[in-house]
C-alpha cells in the first residue's frame, strides 16, 4: 500500500514542479528569494557555511535547506524556474518520509489516510507557500514529521530518534526562531525513546522483522553521519571567522544577552497569533498582512485555537485509557508544540509577523493522524475481527485511494494558479538587460558590485544572482559582507565595476561623478535604478 500511497501524494509535486522547470526565465527573483538562489549555488560547490541571513546581522544557524536544495536546482537549470522546481521535489521528500514512518505501523488504511490528510493540509494553505523558495515556507513539513517522529518514537528504535534529531537540525539551521519547538518535541522524543528501550519493544519488533536488524545496522550509523556532517558547516565557520564573527556566537549574543534591551510580545499577543495560524489550514482563511493583528482575539479563532488544545488533551487521555501508545504521544507531542508556538511568539523581537510561526498550521493535521491512530488501535483491541477485516478490506482502500486521488488532483490545479502569484521582479530583468547588453561581448571574470543605495538592495541581489549564474565571481563590499558571505567581499578594485543608485541619491559615489559610464536608469519595484559601469583594460 506504501507505493501507491506514495505514487498518489508525489503526483502534484512531480508534475508542477517539471512544468515549473520547462518555462525557461519564468521567474525573475529578487531580494530574500536571490539571495537564496545564490545561497544554493555555493552549496552546490559546497561552499556555503550557513543559513539564511537575518537583517540583525546574524544568519541562521545552518545550510541543510541550501544543500537540500542543490541536487534539483542542478537537475533543472540554473535560472529561478529550477530553484522552485527543486523546492517541490524537496517537499515531496518530506512528504514521502513522513507517509513512510506511519507506514511502518503495518496498517495499509492509516498509510492513505496520513497521505490524505497531508494533502489536505497543503491544500488548505496559499498555494504559494510550498513553491515559494523563502525558508519560512520550508519548515511547514518538516514541522509535521517532526511531531509524527516524536509520536513514533515510543518504539525505541535508534533510526527512529537519529531520524528526529535530523528533522530537529534541519528546522533550527532552516530558521532559529523554532529552536523552542525543536528542543521541547526534541526532549519529549528522548523521553519516548528511553521509555521504549525499557520496554523492550525494538527487541520484538526484530524478532518479527528477520531482515529488520541487518537494515538498521547499517541505517543507523549512517544517519548518524548526517546528522554529524549537517552541523559541520557552521562548526567550521565559527571556528574559523575573525573574533567575533563567528555566526554561532553572534546568534548566542542576540538571544542570551542582549535579549533584554529589546521588545517583545506578550504571552497573550502570541496566543492570539498562534490562534490565527491554526485557523488557516482549518478554515481556509490567509493569513493576511505581514503584521498579525493581536490586538483582539475574534470568537471564531478562539474556538479553533480552544478546539486545537481540547482535541490535542483528549488524544492524549483517551489514548492513554485505549492503551494507544502512539495516538497518546502525539497528543503530547502537539500539546508540547503548542506551548512552544506561544513562547516562541514571546521570543520575537519586535513585530510579531505571521511567518515567523508558519509552522503552526500543520497541527491540526498532525493530530488528525492520532485520531486515525486511536481509531485502528481501538478497532484491533476490541477483538471485533469482523470490523477490523472491514476496515482493511479493498472497498474502504480503494476508496481512501480515490479520495487520496481527488485532493492531489485539486492540489496540483492549486499549485499551478500558484505559480502565478511567486515573486517575479521586472526591476531585476530590466536592470540585468543593461547589464547584458553592457558585458555581453566579455568573457565571465571577477565583477565588483557596489549597491550604494540600501533600499535598492533587492535589485541589486537579484543582479548578482544573474551575473553569478553566468560565470561571473561577484565581489561586494564590506558592508555586504552577512548578506553575501565574507568570501565574496573584494576590494573595489576588481577589474568590471557596478554601481546601482537611486536617481534621487543625494551622496553620489565617485563613480557617478568622474566618467563613470552610465548604463541608463530603469523603473523597478523600489523606485528608480541607475545602473554605472567601470572597466579597467
Amino acid at each position: 500500500m506504501l507505493p501507491l500511497a506514495l505514487l498518489l501524494l508525489l503526483a502534484p509535486f512531480v508534475v508542477v514542479a517539471v512544468r515549473i522547470a520547462l518555462r525557461d526565465g519564468a521567474f525573475e527573483f529578487a531580494g530574500d528569494q536571490a539571495v537564496i538562489g545564490l545561497a544554493v549555488r555555493e552549496a552546490s560547490a559546497l561552499a556555503q557555511e550557513l543559513g539564511p541571513y537575518s537583517r540583525y546581522g546574524w544568519s541562521h544557524p545552518g545550510p541543510s535547506w541550501y544543500y537540500a536544495l542543490a541536487p534539483g536546482a542542478a537537475l533543472f537549470g540554473r535560472d529561478d524556474a529550477a530553484l522552485v522546481a527543486a523546492g517541490l521535489l524537496v517537499h515531496g521528500l518530506i512528504a514521502a518520509v513522513l507517509v513512510a514512518v506511519v507506514h511502518r505501523s503495518g496498517r495499509p488504511v492509516l498509510t492513505l489516510v496520513t497521505a490524505l490528510v497531508v494533502a489536505l493540509t497543503m491544500l488548505r494553505l496559499p498555494a504559494t507557500f510550498l513553491l515559494d523558495v523563502w525558508n519560512p515556507f520550508a519548515l511547514l513539513l518538516s514541522t509535521a514529521l517532526l511531531l509524527v517522529l516524536a509520536s513514533r518514537a515510543r518504539d525505541g528504535r535508534w533510526t527512529t530518534l537519529l531520524l528526529l534529531l535530523i528533522t530537529g537540525s534541519h528546522l533550527v539551521q532552516t530558521h532559529v526562531g523554532t529552536a523552542v519547538l525543536v528542543s521541547c518535541v526534541g526532549l519529549a522524543g528522548l523521553v519516548a525513546t528511553a521509555l521504549g528501550r525499557r520496554d523492550a519493544r525494538v527487541a520484538t519488533a526484530e524478532q518479527d522483522q528477520p531482515g529488520a536488524r541487518g537494515l538498521r545496522r547499517w541505517s543507523t550509523p549512517l544517519l548518524g553521519l548526517l546528522l554529524a556532517a549537517m552541523w559541520l558547516p557552521p562548526v567550521v565557520q565559527q571556528l574559523t571567522a575573525p573574533a567575533g564573527e563567528g555566526n554561532l556566537r553572534r546568534l548566542f549574543s542576540f538571544f542570551v544577552l542582549d535579549r533584554q534591551e529589546s521588545v517583545h510580545p506578550t504571552v497573550e499577543q502570541a496566543v492570539i497569533a498562534v490562534g490565527r495560524l491554526l485557523a488557516v489550514p482549518v478554515q481556509g482563511w490567509g493569513p493576511g498582512p505581514w503584521e498579525m493583528d493581536v490586538s483582539t482575539l475574534p470568537a471564531s479563532v478562539a474556538l479553533v485555537f480552544a478546539g486545537q488544545v481540547f482535541a490535542a488533551l483528549a488524544l492524549v487521555v483517551v489514548g492513554r485509557r485505549w492503551s494507544s501508545q502512539t495516538a497518546a504521544w502525539t497528543g503530547i507531542a502537539v500539546l508540547v508544540a503548542l506551548a512552544a508556538a506561544v513562547v516562541s511568539g514571546t521570543t520575537v523581537t519586535g513585530t510579531l509577523y505571521w511567518y515567523l510561526l508558519v509552522w503552526v498550521c500543520v497541527l491540526p493535521g498532525v493530530t488528525a493522524i492520532g485520531y486515525a491512530q486511536l481509531f485502528l488501535d481501538r478497532r484491533d483491541r476490541t477483538g471485533v475481527t469482523g470490523t477490523v477485516r472491514r476496515m482493511d478490506s479493498t472497498p474502504v482502500l480503494a476508496a481512501l485511494a480515490v479520495a487520496l486521488a481527488v485532493v492531489v488532483t485539486g492540489l496540483g490545479l492549486s499549485w499551478s494558479r500558484g505559480l502565478e502569484l511567486l515573486p517575479d521582479s521586472g526591476g531585476v530583468r530590466a536592470a540585468a538587460a543593461l547589464v547584458e547588453d553592457a558585458l555581453g561581448s566579455r568573457e565571465p571574470g571577477t565583477v565588483y558590485v557596489d549597491i550604494h543605495s540600501d533600499d535598492r538592495w533587492p535589485i541589486g541581489a537579484g543582479l548578482i544572482e544573474d551575473l553569478a549564474a553566468d560565470g561571473w565571481h561577484v565581489r561586494v563590499s564590506s558592508t555586504s559582507a552577512d548578506l553575501y558571505g565574507r568570501d565574496r567581499v573584494g576590494t573595489g578594485e576588481e577589474p568590471v565595476r557596478l554601481t546601482l543608485i537611486a536617481p534621487d541619491d543625494t551622496e553620489l559615489p565617485t563613480v557617478a561623478t568622474a566618467g563613470g559610464r552610465d548604463l541608463g536608469t530603469v523603473e523597478t519595484e523600489n523606485g528608480p535604478l541607475t545602473v554605472f559601469l567601470e572597466e579597467t583594460p
